[in-house]
């Protein structure tokens, strides 16, 4: 009975500021409701401690009302784009700012680089999340002609499915092209894609195998497993079960069903 009357932990002032500050970015959170607490403190602290640790590098200092602006970013980011575009997009806007400086918004001086990128990717987001997908395209646009990642992969699919614009293939694969060469696993994974199917392009397995072992290599589950695939098929290199096999258990390590269901065949035909 006495134990419906427990004393209540003190509130350390560590929990009040933890409390603060996800009530302060809580409200950017637009697209995805399941991000926790937890995690947009995770998020602003991450973020903060990489620019604070990149500005001691340079011997400055960041305003900590600039650091509220730069995480109120990276928050929108990860709602928009999740974990891993985050955290290459912490790095990319890291090295950025080590080369060339703070973005102008956040009160870096006026370079011909700095700007609206990640804005007119939000745009374009946001008519196409309201099916007006000529705007959308010409947003997209606008994001990947500044250099996003994922701008530049979603023209690329907009033009592959004729969504927005007049469907053209070679405008597809340029656009595809450009997000994978910035490195991304989903993107490289994406384009290999394009290339084993050969819906609409010429199927090329020497281009889907160099852009599947990218991906593979950045630990991409769905890479890995096609990547295995194509080991066992011998398609855009030699036939190697050994390598099949491995490729397909990092995959399945990862939860990634149909690698399991592949790799349990090819173990059952060899041990016959």
């Amino acid at each position: 009975m006495f134990g419906l009357f427990k004393k209540k932990n003190p509130k350390t002032l560590l929990d009040s500021v933890n409390s603060a500050t996800a009530e302060m970015f809580r409200p950017l959170i637009k697209n995805n409701n399941n991000i926790s607490d937890e995690k947009i403190i995770e998020i602003v602290q991450t973020v903060m401690r990489a620019f604070k640790e990149a500005a001691e590098s340079k011997s400055e200092i960041i305003p900590g009302t600039t650091l509220i602006d730069i995480s109120s970013h990276f928050i929108q980011v990860y709602d928009l784009s999740g974990h891993d575009f985050f955290i290459k997009h912490l790095e990319y806007e890291i090295n950025l700012y080590l080369t060339s400086g703070l973005r102008e918004k956040w009160g870096g001086k006026s370079s011909a680089n700095s700007g609206g990128a990640q804005e007119d990717l939000n745009q374009a987001c946001e008519y196409y999340e309201k099916g007006d997908f000529n705007q959308a395209a010409q947003w997209f646009r606008k994001s990947a002609e500044q250099g996003s990642a994922q701008a530049q992969s979603n023209l690329g699919v907009m033009y592959a499915d004729g969504e927005g614009v007049d469907k053209n293939m070679d405008e597809a694969i340029k656009w595809l092209k450009k997000a994978a060469e910035q490195g991304y696993a989903e993107y490289q994974h994406n384009l290999g894609v394009m290339y084993v199917s050969g819906e609409d392009i010429d199927q090329n397995f020497d281009e889907a195998f160099k852009w599947l072992s990218k991906s593979a290599e950045q630990n991409y589950a769905d890479a890995q497993h096609l990547l295995g695939v194509l080991y066992i098929r011998g398609d855009g290199v030699d036939k190697n079960i050994e390598e099949a096999i491995e490729w397909l258990r990092k995959s399945a390590e990862q939860g990634h069903v149909e690698a399991l269901e592949v790799l349990t065949k090819l173990a059952n035909t060899i041990g016959k």
